[in-house]
């Protein structure tokens, strides 16, 4: 996970595609409640590229090449 979360560019648009499931997601809003006080695993989000899969929204996205710290080729 560590190789993808230095591949990931961007930044939450708060669209609200991968928190709908949330207990702390207004749905009729479209927004979380407790944004400016969000826990470490929603600030982390998307930890790897499956995780937005099918959100054309997402304002994350993740570079294509991954560094797993070898310098093989």
């Amino acid at each position: 996970m560590a190789a993808w979360s230095a591949k990931k560019v961007g930044g939450c648009n708060r669209c609200g595609r991968c928190c709908r499931g949330c207990p702390a997601f207004d749905a009729k809003g479209m927004r979380c409640r407790i944004y400016a006080h969000r826990p470490e695993i929603c600030k982390a989000f998307p930890p790897v590229p499956r995780d937005i899969v099918g959100v054309e929204s997402c304002g994350y996205k993740f570079e294509t090449e991954v560094r797993t710290g070898s310098q093989d080729t």
